[in-house]
């Protein structure tokens, strides 16, 4: 092996090793903020009680029910000035 191929060798395995490196901070970063964010999922329904602002869980079809009525009874849907009945 020639002198100019040990550089090269080298000079390929430290940046291998740095894009390694890269990956392995990248990997503990991205479970950090998993967990931070099933954290905060967790503590969301708590933080809306003690604020008292009510948990409005859709109903089926609730997304593609864009008319103002009930497709099911065809009555007019809840008015968005009347807070929701919290789900508990």
């Amino acid at each position: 092996m020639t002198t100019a191929e040990a550089y090269v060798t080298a000079a390929f395995l430290v940046v291998l090793a740095v894009v390694l490196l890269w990956l392995v901070i990248y990997a503990f970063k991205m479970r950090r903020l998993e967990s931070e964010v099933n954290e905060l999922e967790r503590a969301q329904p708590e933080q809306r009680e003690r604020v008292g602002v009510p948990r409005v869980v859709p109903g089926p079809g609730a997304a593609a029910d864009t008319s103002g009525e009930s497709a099911a009874e065809g009555q007019p849907a809840e008015s968005a000035s009347q807070p929701a009945e919290p789900v508990r």
